[in-house]
């Protein structure tokens, strides 16, 4: 007796490949050999119910005539006896699939194939991405850059810690002399009890201007010619020097915030350059093997933007800041000498 049951192949019946497990041709054929004895009438269910009675299956012979794939009617031919089924596999595609076309059949990945995305698939699990471990697999090239920009976000990270130390303590001592300047208390004594080594930048632009006035009175107390714009001098320098001073550092910032990007990106089109070039050789393009060198080539840029953006935002910040004690230092100066002008016209 030969019966048919068309089978329909879903997701859940696959493996990845989209062909149907082995194990479950077995449940499809024992779907078939009970759909077969119910076609004939009899009741599994009130037979086993009342007389105790159900089938077993002996012995069965599977022919597999072609693979069953994923979304394919297939169906069970062969002659059926309860004691000892012999079975003929074969699935076909018809028409009426989910998109409502027929497609021609696919033919699913050779021995070789499977045998290589397996064994890449193995490898790339096991690889290590982590940080370090794409530094030490980059080229010598990506790793030079690596080194640069690593070195360059450190330094600048050390140049805005310092900046913003020193940055506090110049806005702090220039408050304290203010109040002091502005105390009532006479010029000479201020410049007295400051000494020969000023403390901070306000002192020694202020100490600047006191020297050169004294320096500017003859042993009978007469004014030297000139001593107006002596003193203004003597106190541009000493505020010129305070700007290099605070100033120093800024560049660099600027030079990282500008260049971090392009060295990183350069590092990344070297290591795509060289992944490219492994492709060729081992003449295999899968992901698996691709990504290792990409990621190692990504990981250049990714350093760039890592030192460029924190040195930019903060070069501006500093910029300002520094821009505005600079500021104030020549207010005071111009205050200050007007205070002298007033003496000399006196």
């Amino acid at each position: 007796m030969t019966h048919h049951l068309p089978i329909r192949v879903y997701y859940e019946d696959t493996d990845l490949a989209g062909i149907v497990y082995y194990a479950n041709y077995l449940k499809f054929i024992e779907r078939g050999r009970s759909e077969w004895v119910r076609g004939l009438g009899i009741d599994q269910g009130r037979l086993k119910a009342e007389a105790g009675i159900v089938f077993a299956v002996r012995r069965i012979v599977a022919d597999y005539l072609s693979p069953a794939r994923f979304d394919e009617v297939c169906r069970d031919a062969g002659s059926f006896a309860p004691a000892d089924p012999l079975i003929y596999w074969h699935c076909r595609r018809k028409p009426g699939r989910i998109t409502g076309k027929s497609e021609p059949p696919r033919r699913g990945p050779t021995g070789e194939q499977r045998q290589m995305n397996t064994e890449t698939l193995a490898l790339a699990q096991e690889m290590d991405f982590s940080l370090l471990a794409l530094f030490w697999r980059a080229s010598f090239v990506v790793k030079l850059v690596m080194i640069m920009l690593t070195v360059a976000s450190f330094w600048s990270w050390s140049i805005i810690v310092q900046k913003f130390i020193a940055y506090r303590l110049a806005r702090r001592e220039a408050a304290v002399f203010d109040r002091a300047f502005w105390s009532g208390e006479p010029l000479d004594e201020l410049y007295q009890q400051i000494g020969p080594q000023p403390g901070g930048a306000s002192e020694r632009i202020f100490s600047a201007g006191m020297t050169e006035w004294r320096r500017s009175h003859r042993q009978d107390g007469e004014l030297i010619a000139g001593a107006q714009a002596r003193i203004d001098r003597s106190m541009d320098v000493a505020i010129a020097k305070e700007t290099e001073r605070l100033s120093g550092g800024l560049p660099f910032l600027a030079t990282v915030g500008s260049t971090a990007p392009f060295v990183g990106l350069f590092g990344t089109v070297w290591g795509i350059k060289v992944a490219f070039e492994q492709i060729a050789i081992s003449q295999n393009t899968s992901l698996a093997v691709v990504a290792p060198g990409i990621a190692e080539a990504l990981v250049a840029t990714a350093l760039g933007l890592l030192a460029a953006i924190p040195a930019v935002i903060f070069y501006n910040k500093l910029s300002t800041d520094n821009d505005r004690i600079i500021a104030g230092y020549d207010a005071f100066a111009d205050e200050f000498a007007t205070i002298l002008s007033r003496q000399l016209d006196a």
